[in-house]
């Protein structure tokens, strides 16, 4: 186990400060990090695990674990260990809970009302409503540590608030003058409120978090308001309010929480807390707003403007989304883009020709009417696609001899061989960065007296023959645009098809420590790199950088020709691998030249890593296949009009969209991110697949996306009539347009680094480096359901466009491998990622843990195919469920919270009835029959068999229920009339002095006094924590002797 110091101490290295000591109690713990009070957070267990994270970075959290035991005896005794420290810290717990109970009714019954002119008050512009005044008097109901805890922390003066729980007075929360809240020591503030005014027969009812929100709402409105305390007590206390006055409206006056840009966490937790509200009960959704846009509460506003604009901010909430428009049919949107097609082509020869860029929607036939124009005009064409295999493919489609599909030197595949005789020496040249030379070097240049070229099989090659068919239409892969133009035929018309930016960027990367080794010229370029002055440094040293580069150009010393055979011309290539060093460095001085020369600094940059890090280079390779005089057509579902406007300033770009025919079902509350996926805690991995076989049950015709890495590791677990894809290889599939349905895992989202490089790239003279952020915006259903959301962006908006155009894009891209547009009857997609999609908007909004069985529940179901009891649970799945004890607790919060209940979004009018009941008995038993829960689409005769292959005796089947039938009525909570002043309240019970037989032990030289009043009918939440009305069994704190019976 490891030591609290070097907890400690891994605590300090990664987040620069440490707590004072560690608390192993499974409990939350705060301490301060760079001067801030709280923002370090860790959580240690008995076992001598620890979590610890930045509260402003809480997507990255860190563990820390107990050496492995050696053996199955010393994890058992580990286990048994652990569920025992957990059973007595429960016990504590409750002890501790009930003597807060105690001491917050001492306190509260003994306390005055709180007075008009207290700081606090006066300051917030506020009535005292329910508040009462912690007086000196007051705390000495209190025991002695409590009144020490009181005086510590300078209570005495400040405003008290009652927190009701489970149908008890269980806290108190405490308001000093200066504002500083305080909890009451073991109270429990979890699903606690307190009530400004009457909520009986309310039309409206509103929910606030704080004291002083709620009055200033209370007094601007004259509706009831009811406090949550904090953030996290909001969705559960508006769930309460709603099931207790389900005619009410309700709304949630949200905090507007909004960060300053340079804080790590940038989530808005009270307009997060509200949504979540929102989703739970329907509730309508009031956001503060200043003049100044900062942060801040309907206090806030009450103060700054008024009552009056607090009150119509509040009953102005939440307006429902704006309609979209309806998009045009695909029948419509084929239309026009047939008719941008033929103006484009008509016009093709005449001067006032432009570029013409259309951005399409997936399957509306771009590149088909594309082709058939051209065909039908007889027009000569270059046809550029992403690879050789879809330029074959399209070749195809056109009659015999219209179009040739043009292989590289070096391309093989199943069917053709290479087609160069030298292919060995050009994927060496490749390999040494001289793939640019291939032609000059090992074809040479036609001889004009004898129209042949040096190399001996130039009049044999089937790399050059394919260049001299006479079909009109040629096609490319991409790779083929930065290469040399091609003299002997100029075509009319080039048109390139899909994304292309990959083929003509350029990246490269250089270790500062090998170029500080590379002498002075290199050290000076180097650090000016590094300081951000690179043009003014290089400017002065520019003869040195010409006289290096003059020096050694990279083709110098290359003696290679084009009579060479293979071999020779992979031994002269094996001499120069031995100055692959200094061709790096080179490179170095031109990517410098390159900057210096179009004055685009931030196109080289340093990136520290290690002691002193690299340089990195990105730029583009100029289109030279194409003359700039032809007229270019590009077609692109995710077409970047930035992009396309580097290549072909001036370009016309055009917009066709088309309604996609489909039921979008979007989870709303994770984005599911890359890390979350690889690191598949709680069974991540298992709950989806399962999430996928369930859906194949349903309709086996069906098309998982998701990110390679995930189906590398996890997509052999797939049911194979499952069509699967990956990111990155999406553009021209055609295998999943018959799906029915699709599940999309994940989004496509790459580090802010990278999208920095690309555009480093593209727009090195017009973006600024440094401006990732994360903002706030709303994913909108069209039920009505809104989710607040928050995800990477960028203030630069040429960073914005490049990670729109491969996060965002690549999401619709898999979407649109169904053909959507094309669809006779609607198709089921399931977006496992809450980035919003443009054009698409859901139609519902889920949760993850909704859609999703958790996790081991899910692992026991794709094993078995039905959840049985917990003994045989333990005894088949021991890496599941350490006992069947763990099994029972497992299963019951299962049925308890995680079982076919509604979507908690108000609109979605769906029921997740994954599971239903089988009671059955085995042959040969007696007593209660058993009961098993399996997926409702399994059938009957195969839940049989199943369960008697694991019982091995015959089983016969005894009933069959949907869950949902049986579910009871959940209990209606109340608060007691202290809390909920709709009535006048019965008067407390005297209390009686304990019997003569139990005389509790004095924890100090003062009696301990126990409450005036006490609560004699507590009425409990489901699941809630019971409070014992009883005399405690321990103190707390220091005092732990023990009270006898």
């Amino acid at each position: 186990m490891l030591t609290e110091h070097e907890i400690l101490s891994k605590i300090q290295s990664v987040l620069g400060e440490a707590p004072d000591n560690i608390k192993f109690d499974s409990r939350f713990h705060e301490f301060g990090i760079d001067g801030k009070k709280g923002k370090g957070r860790y959580i240690a267990h008995r076992d001598g695990s620890c979590t610890f994270w930045d509260w402003r970075d809480r997507d990255n959290k860190y563990t820390v674990w107990p050496d492995s035991p050696n053996d199955a005896a010393q994890e058992t005794q580990r286990t048994a260990a652990r569920e025992a420290a957990r059973y007595a810290e429960h016990r504590a717990e409750l002890r501790r809970a009930t003597v807060a109970t105690w001491n917050a009714a001492a306190i509260w019954n003994a306390a005055p009302a709180a007075p008009p002119d207290h700081s606090y008050l006066v300051r917030k512009q506020i009535d005292p409503h329910i508040a009462r005044l912690l007086t000196p008097e007051a705390a000495s109901t209190a025991p002695a540590w409590l009144q020490s805890w009181i005086q510590s922390n300078d209570l005495l003066g400040s405003l008290i608030l009652p927190v009701g729980q489970a149908g008890t007075l269980a806290s108190l929360q405490f308001i000093h003058p200066n504002g500083e809240k305080k909890q009451l020591p073991h109270g429990t503030k979890q699903d606690g409120r307190a009530i400004l005014g009457r909520t009986a027969e309310a039309e409206t009812i509103l929910i606030a978090e704080g004291f002083a929100t709620a009055a200033s709402i209370q007094e601007a409105t004259g509706c009831p308001v009811v406090i949550a305390f904090d953030a996290g007590n909001l969705p559960k206390v508006a769930a309460n309010i709603h099931r207790e006055h389900p005619q009410a409206r309700l709304i949630v006056a949200a905090d507007n929480d909004i960060r300053a840009p340079d804080e790590k966490c940038q989530t808005n937790t009270g307009i997060e807390a509200a949504r979540a509200a929102e989703r739970l009960t329907g509730c309508l959704v009031a956001i503060p707003r200043l003049p100044n846009g900062g942060k801040c509460d309907f206090n806030d506003v009450a103060v700054a403007l008024g009552h009056t604009e607090a009150a119509r901010q509040l009953f102005s909430c939440s307006p429902a989304p704006e309609k979209v428009d309806e998009l045009p049919t695909a029948a419509a949107a084929a239309g026009e883009l047939r008719a941008a097609l033929r103006r484009f082509l008509d016009r093709v020869g005449t001067p006032e020709q432009p570029d013409l860029a259309i951005r399409a929607a997936a399957g509306l036939g771009k590149s088909t009417q594309a082709l058939q124009e051209i065909h039908a005009r007889g027009l000569v064409a270059d046809y550029f696609v992403p690879s050789f295999a879809l330029a074959k493919e399209q070749a195809a489609r056109l009659p015999a001899g219209a179009a040739v599909a043009i292989r590289g030197r070096t391309h093989v595949d199943a069917d053709n061989p290479p087609l160069c005789a030298k292919h060995e020496a050009a994927t060496a040249l490749q390999k040494v960065g001289l793939g640019q030379l291939s032609a000059p070097l090992l074809c040479g240049k036609i001889d004009p007296t004898t129209g042949r070229r040096p190399c001996p099989h130039a009049r044999e090659c089937g790399y050059l023959k394919q260049f001299n068919d006479p079909a009109p239409i040629r096609f490319y892969a991409h790779e083929w645009l930065p290469l040399p133009e091609r003299n002997a035929r100029t075509p009319q018309v080039a048109v390139v098809d899909e994304s292309f930016r990959d083929s003509i960027e350029r990246h490269r990367s250089w270790e500062v420590a090998d170029l500080f080794a590379a002498g002075k010229l290199y050290r000076t370029l180097a650090a000016a790199v590094a300081d951000g002055n690179l043009i003014e440094v290089a400017t002065a040293h520019n003869a040195a950088l010409d006289a290096a580069l003059d020096a050694a150009p990279p083709w110098a010393n290359i003696e290679i020709h084009p009579e060479m055979n293979v071999g020779e011309v992979l031994a002269k290539l094996a001499k120069m691998e031995n100055d692959t060093d200094e061709r790096r460095r080179l490179s170095f001085l031109r990517a410098v030249k390159r900057a210096v020369d179009g004055n685009n600094p931030v196109s080289i940059w340093h990136h520290s890593q290690g002691e002193v890090g690299k340089i990195h280079a990105a730029w583009l390779a100029p289109v030279t296949f194409v003359s700039s005089s032809v007229p270019r057509l590009y077609i692109d579902a995710s077409l970047s009009a930035g992009i396309v406007d580097v290549v072909s300033p001036g370009v016309e770009v055009l917009n066709i969209a088309a309604r996609r025919n489909a039921r979008v079902i979007q989870v709303a509350d994770t984005a599911l991110s890359r890390h979350r996926l690889d690191s598949n805690n709680d069974h991540l991995a298992s709950r989806m697949i399962e999430f996928i076989t369930r859906q194949t049950g349903e309709n086996p015709n069906g098309a998982v996306i998701a990110p390679k890495s995930w189906l590398d590791a996890h997509g052999s677990r797939l049911p194979c009539c499952i069509k699967q894809a990956h990111y990155g290889a999406l553009r021209g599939l055609n295998t999943m347009e018959q799906a029915d349905w699709l599940v999309v895992i994940g989004r496509n989202e790459p580090p802010p680094w990278a999208v920095e490089k690309v555009a480093r790239a593209w727009f090195a003279g017009d973006m600024e480096p440094g401006t990732v952020t994360r903002e706030q915006t709303q994913l909108a259903a069209k039920s009505g359901d809104v989710a607040t959301i928050t995800q990477t962006t960028f203030q630069d908006p040429r960073c914005r466009e490049i990670l729109e155009s491969i996060r965002e894009q690549e999401s619709l891209q898999a979407v649109d491998r169904l053909r959507l547009i094309h669809a006779t009857q609607p198709k089921k997609i399931f977006l496992l990622s809450n980035l919003p999609l443009p054009g698409l908007p859901p139609d519902e909004l889920a949760t993850l843990d909704e859609l999703l069985l958790p996790g081991r529940i899910a692992t026991v179901i794709l094993r078995d195919g039905v959840v049985v009891g917990p003994a045989l649970l333990a005894s088949r799945h021991p890496d599941l469920f350490i006992s069947s004890d763990a099994a029972r607790r497992e299963l019951r919060t299962f049925k308890d919270t995680g079982l076919n209940r509604s979507i908690p979004y108000i609109s979605s009018n769906r029921e997740t009835t994954y599971l239903k009941t089988i009671t059955y008995r085995t042959r040969g038993t007696k007593g209660k029959p058993r009961v098993a829960w399996v997926p409702v689409n399994l059938p009957a005769n195969v839940a049989t068999a199943q369960l008697a292959e694991m019982h091995g005796a015959e089983v016969s089947i005894l009933e069959v229920k949907i869950m949902d039938e049986a579910r009871p009525p959940a209990p209606i909570d109340r608060l007691p009339p202290e809390l909920v002043p709709d009535f006048i309240p019965e008067p407390p019970p005297a209390w009686e002095p304990p019997p003569p037989a139990w005389e509790p032990i004095p924890p100090d030289p003062e009696p301990w006094q126990f409450p005036i009043r006490v609560p004699t009918e507590p009425l409990y939440l489901p699941n809630a924590r019971k409070v014992s009305t009883s005399p405690p069994e321990m103190l707390p704190g220091r005092f732990q002797e023990r009270i006898p019976a």
